[in-house]
């Protein structure tokens, strides 16, 4: 069966963090949930197809985010270097040849208040791939 690329990117990420010993969702988990930190969310999509007649070409973005507590900034720094590094060897998935364009990607390291009495490391990547 042929995925779709953006499947098949997300997949590709989510089977790399959970390889990686990270605790994986494609969701943000809730408070009844009871997650530790860090965690990593592998999450929206983003495809933009180019105007060919016979196949698929275009543009693809990947949606990830990283938390952790904000007393452990190495871990999260660590974890996203981690992604940012595996971006850079995808050639392409099963079905789709990709190619990872750093300057049209981006990272960000916040610090979040939204969670009651926590502080929190928000690590936000948006990867960007071409599909050839």
């Amino acid at each position: 069966m042929m995925f779709s690329p953006e499947l098949e990117i997300f997949n590709y990420f989510y089977k790399y963090s959970a390889g990686r010993g990270y605790d994986t969702y494609d969701y943000l988990p809730t408070e009844e949930e009871n997650v530790p930190y860090p965690f990593v969310i592998i999450g929206d999509t983003q495809l933009t197809p180019d105007g060919t007649k016979n196949s698929l070409d275009g543009d693809l973005e990947l949606d990830i985010d990283l938390w952790n507590e904000a007393s452990n900034r190495a871990a999260i720094s660590n974890m996203m270097n981690d992604f940012l590094h595996q971006a850079l060897r995808v050639e392409g998935t099963k079905n789709y040849t990709l190619v990872f364009n750093k300057a049209r990607s981006e990272t960000r390291l916040i610090t979040d208040y939204s969670v009651e009495d926590q502080v929190l490391l928000h690590g936000i990547m948006n990867l960007h791939f071409e599909i050839l």
